[in-house]
Order: C-alpha cells, then structure tokens, then sequence
C-alpha cells in the first residue's frame, strides 16, 4: 500500500466514525515513517491502529517525545458528541502545523 492510499484510508475512516474530514497525505506518512513525528494526536492514532489492524501505538511505532502535557490536538477527539461545538477546539488547533487540517462534517 502506497503513502497515499494509507492516508485515504485514514481519511475515510474518520469520515465515517468520527465525523470528521481531514487532509491526512502522503507526505504526513512519510514524516511519521521517518520520525519527523512520533506521537500523532490520539484520534489519528485509533485511525492507524483500526486501518493497519494494530493492537497498540507501540505496534505501529508511535511513542511520546517527552512531553509532559497532552498535546493540543488531541482534544478535538476527546469529546465530540453529536449536538456539541467543537468550534473552540477546532480553532485552538489554527497555529499547528504538525497536524493535517482538521474540520467537522454536520
């Protein structure tokens, strides 16, 4: 499976169980595969882990770099129930570039 096609299916699978359209590519896997970035945020990680039938984030090679807090964008898969604003989390996730755009499907 090529970059891409992983990235699609990623995409995919967080359209249909999430709600949500990201921008995940080819390029992203790539830095993930050379480590440019080790800890993708916990909503892309169940993604990966469902899409390539991985047991844990060790499996797939994903490991925390040393922070000690949560990182920003793993709030916007903390909590988004149907009916509830995620607008405030979306927006805290403007200045991150690490991360493909993220949005929510209505």
């Amino acid at each position: 499976m090529s970059r891409q096609e992983l990235a699609e299916l990623v995409n995919t699978h967080l359209l249909k169980t999430a709600k949500l359209t990201t921008d995940l590519d080819g390029n992203y896997i790539g830095k993930l595969e050379r480590g440019v970035h080790r800890w993708p945020s916990a909503g892309y990680r169940n993604a990966f882990r469902t899409v390539l039938n991985a047991a844990t984030d060790a499996d797939l090679g994903f490991y925390i770099t040393g922070r000690s807090r949560t990182h920003p964008s793993d709030a916007l898969f903390a909590a988004t129930l149907p009916g509830e604003s995620s607008a405030s989390v979306v927006s805290s996730l403007s200045g991150l570039a690490a991360e493909p755009t993220v949005s929510v499907v209505k």
